[in-house]
């Protein structure tokens, strides 16, 4: 096609189209065109930015964004854009500033906030970071994830109450994103409310059916609920779905010894040392195990090896009741730290 170089809304109307069509190298070339007749366009300078930042070519989105920014000092929504490109590339501080350039001129700008709220978070100051959500929360264009990031970073305070609140409106805002459910109900598990934990999982489960941790949460949440089939079949489910997790048959392994089926419970601990070896809380489980069943030699070397992973167990041990019965017949006398075999 030929198009005069200078005709420049002729070359943006085809990169809009080239970059509807997913066609971004072929957008950018037709931007490229408008500045070999205006190299002094700063909206094409932004869209070339806002392309290279697509594509994952931050370095380029950068320079496109501050020639935008030269040419153009008031355009603010280049000043996030290039905040966004500096968030990706660990220049948190630098990003900072250029949000806080943009709302200097649009302090109504909800995502600038949000933006801001997110750089906050990753440099680890939780306060600003929620000041910024809030604010962003008034005028952001996506106020779903507005909430979900505030609650993530209430919870990262240890505000767990406050995360729920934020969770449960995140929920009322987006109800079939499995994450929103299956996080308020870890929120829910760590404030003991076991029911409405177990609704919480439950709806993530229906959503995700193939999430591991969706269904082993739920098993915890069923167990301490005092739902012992249910958890049985949970825990099950988590482990068919992720047959690796260590961690799962650990928590199946738990829920054996509690219904005092202990030779399942023996299997499941083995299947999880086998996995994490280097675990001090799987062999201390299974001497619990073999204490219970008065297995007291198999007990004392679990005891020994986990003392040898973690030193500072030998101070507790005495203190744990299931090994009574191993005190006071000198089974865990002369447990000290040492190499593990």
């Amino acid at each position: 096609m030929e198009i005069d170089p200078r005709h420049s809304p002729a070359w943006s109307g085809l990169a809009s189209a080239a970059e509807a069509k997913g066609l971004l190298e072929d957008a950018l070339g037709y931007y490229g065109r408008i500045l070999e007749g205006d190299g002094e366009s700063a909206e094409c300078w932004f869209n070339m930015g806002n392309l290279h930042d697509a594509m994952g070519s931050f370095d380029k989105a950068e320079e496109a964004f501050r020639r935008a920014i030269r040419l153009q000092p008031d355009m603010c929504e280049a000043w996030n854009n290039l905040g966004n490109v500096l968030t990706h590339l660990g220049r948190i501080d630098e990003a900072i500033r250029c949000y806080s350039m943009c709302l200097e001129m649009r302090p109504g700008l909800g995502d600038a906030w949000f933006n801001a709220a997110n750089a906050w978070q990753h440099a680890g100051n939780f306060e600003q970071a929620v000041r910024c959500y809030l604010q962003a929360a008034e005028s952001a264009s996506e106020p779903y994830m507005v909430w979900f990031n505030l609650a993530f970073t209430r919870a990262r305070m240890g505000n767990i109450a406050g995360a729920a609140l934020d969770y449960r409106r995140a929920a009322e805002l987006n109800p079939d994103d499995y994450e929103v459910w299956y996080n308020l109900g870890n929120t829910h598990l760590e404030l003991g409310e076991v029911q409405a934990a177990m609704k919480s999982f439950r709806k993530a489960a229906r959503l995700r059916a193939d999430d591991a941790d969706v269904w082993n949460n739920l098993g915890i949440a069923c167990e301490d609920g005092g739902q012992t089939e249910a958890a049985m079949r949970c825990f099950k489910k988590a482990i068919a779905l992720r047959k690796e997790c260590h961690a799962f048959w650990n928590n199946l392994g738990t829920l054996y010894e509690e219904m005092g089926q202990m030779d399942d419970a023996i299997a499941c601990y083995n299947r999880a040392i086998e996995l994490c070896p280097r675990r001090a809380t799987y062999f201390i489980n299974r001497a619990r195990v073999f204490a219970k069943t008065s297995k007291h030699a198999e007990a004392r070397d679990d005891l020994q090896r986990a003392i040898g992973l973690n030193g500072s167990l030998a101070a507790i041990l005495p203190a744990i009741a299931d090994f009574d019965a191993m005190k006071r017949k000198g089974w865990i006398d002369g447990l000290t730290p040492g190499p593990t075999r």
